[in-house]
């Protein structure tokens, strides 16, 4: 255990050694919008079924310590704290994580609700101009 410790110790050494400078693309900048094109459907399917299949098997362990240390005289029943656990670490906690990007999300829609009347006022001029010219063509 040891060697494995030393040999842990000296990767983690050579790594920060590295100094990579990778860009770690997080919220909106991370969403690749390609993958939401219809015909990816599929395999964006089945990469959200492998991540959520990993996630429930990563969380099995996590429950299964948490019950272990719980204090048998809750007034809960087990069922309910585990259902409040598993409620926590897959919905909750991924909510609270994406908190960060509301702002973005926000600024997304303010922009939206601009663009929409600005272009379609746009729109209805370049039509009664075209309205307007073709009532010129007639002749007396």
């Amino acid at each position: 255990q040891k060697a494995a410790e030393e040999a842990n110790a000296a990767a983690l050494e050579d790594f920060d050694e590295e100094e990579e400078d990778v860009e770690v693309l997080t919220g909106w900048e991370a969403l690749i919008w390609t993958d939401f094109l219809p015909w990816n459907w599929p395999q964006t399917y089945q990469v959200w079924k492998e991540s959520r299949a990993e996630m429930w098997a990563a969380l099995g362990p996590i429950l299964r310590k948490m019950e272990a240390a719980d204090d048998p005289d809750s007034p809960y029943p087990k069922c309910l704290r585990r259902r409040w656990r598993i409620f926590f670490f897959a919905y909750w906690d991924p909510l609270v994580d994406s908190l960060p990007t509301v702002g973005r999300v926000v600024t997304c829609v303010l922009w939206s609700l601009l663009l929409i009347p600005v272009s379609l006022f746009i729109a209805s001029n370049f039509f009664l101009l075209m309205s307007v010219l073709r009532n010129f063509e007639y002749v007396a």
